[in-house]
């Protein structure tokens, strides 16, 4: 049996009353929570403090799933899992670095599930998480200007009491290549701060020494869009957000199905932009070119 939780039971005290929705309208949980107009009120400027409309519509999708299940114990499982996945995933890769052979792969693991954590616990203004995840991100960060003396980090955070894994341990089991691409996914997820671009992109890739004009046997059949920018490409297809009408918006990293009517809710827009383990779905240029060929 799956041990309740305070959330999980404040949750299914929301449900009790489809009117009401306690606690939310008791005068004195009010006044503890500041919270006066309910969770999930219409007007944007009645929302709890610190939310936006789409942390709103992301809760409230939370509701709607933890409604739907059947039985407490299965809700009670599901509150959990939504709670504490990430922490656990976090923790356990920090744990395995520190009984077992630090190789590359369980670092990276580090890497993209503290990430993943961090994200999620900053989006829901999870507080009580906020020390906890302050901490594995300081034992990160030495670790990395460790490895790399001439890393420049974004916010220099303090340094951690105790740290379960040293940089000599770790320069003892990877190459110098390994610990490069360590420091590179560290920098792309943890210190970088706005996404590159694609002109930036496409102007820090060496040119081709040959044009496609040049290729033996001739003609690709795109020699239009060759010279044509992925929004170009876009526009000219008559694309939605430089996808087609009919793509969703998002997709999900763990290959979830929209299909799947119990997904429907993390496919919206408003609530997957909210997820962390939601991507945008978005073409490759060859992709867009291909068809606007084609067509």
């Amino acid at each position: 049996m799956v041990k309740p939780t305070i959330h999980a039971a404040l949750t299914q005290l929301y449900f009790n009353d489809p009117d009401s929705h306690p606690p939310w309208n008791f005068s004195e949980w009010q006044a503890i929570t500041s919270i006066k107009h309910g969770l999930f009120p219409h007007d944007d400027n009645l929302l709890p403090k610190g939310w936006t409309r789409e942390t709103a519509d992301f809760i409230c999708s939370y509701f709607e799933q933890f409604k739907k299940k059947n039985g407490l114990d299965v809700k009670a499982a599901f509150a959990s899992a939504k709670k504490n996945s990430n922490q656990k995933e976090a923790t356990k890769a920090f744990e395995a670095l520190s009984k077992e052979q630090p190789m590359k792969a369980k670092v990276k693991a580090v890497i993209i599930k503290t990430s993943c954590w961090k994200a999620l616990v900053l989006m829901l203004h999870a507080n009580e998480y906020l020390s906890a995840v302050k901490e594995l991100d300081a034992q990160l960060q030495a670790l990395m200007l460790q490895l790399s003396l001439d890393l420049n980090v974004s916010e220099c955070l303090p340094k951690p009491a105790a740290s379960q894994l040293t940089a000599m341990t770790v320069q003892s089991l990877a190459s110098e290549k390994d610990i490069s691409n360590i420091i590179s996914l560290y920098v792309e997820f943890f210190n970088t701060p706005a996404p590159v671009d694609w002109y930036h992109f496409r102007s820090s890739i060496p040119p081709l020494g040959i044009s496609l004009d040049e290729v033996e046997r001739g003609d690709l059949g795109i020699n239009v869009e060759v010279k044509m920018s992925p929004e170009a490409l876009s526009t000219s297809l008559g694309f939605n957000h430089s996808i087609p009408i009919v793509f969703n918006a998002y997709q999900h990293r763990g290959s979830l199905s929209s299909w799947d009517p119990a997904n429907v809710d993390l496919f919206i827009p408003a609530v997957a932009g909210m997820n962390p383990d939601m991507e945008p779905i978005k073409l490759h240029w060859h992709q867009a070119a291909s068809v606007h060929a084609v067509l």
